[in-house]
């Protein structure tokens, strides 16, 4: 029969596992959060990969003289890493 010493010591010993369990999928939870947001990120550039390999393969088997990329960019939304500004408001002024 285990001590009480060695029954203090296992019930820590159980807590601090479940401790360190918690974390790990905490941490889980918050690489996959961003991975998702990578994810959702990359569609728009996806999507006119997509457009602009599509249309040029189809180029590619009709004539090689189109221009397959100028073509998809007048289908595609524009995306850009810099966001756009709406207002004047938030343009600072020369002073």
């Amino acid at each position: 029969m285990p001590s009480t010493i060695d029954i203090r010591r296992r019930i820590r010993s159980v807590k601090n596992t479940q401790q360190i369990t918690r974390a790990m999928k905490m941490v889980a939870t918050a690489k996959l959060r961003r991975a998702q947001e990578r994810m959702y990120a990359a569609r728009p550039y996806a999507g006119g990969i997509r457009c602009c390999s599509r249309a040029s393969l189809s180029a590619t088997s009709s004539s090689l003289s189109s221009q397959p990329i100028a073509a998809c960019a007048a289908h595609s939304t524009p995306t850009s890493f810099v966001p756009r500004r709406t207002s004047s408001a938030t343009t600072p002024s020369k002073a």
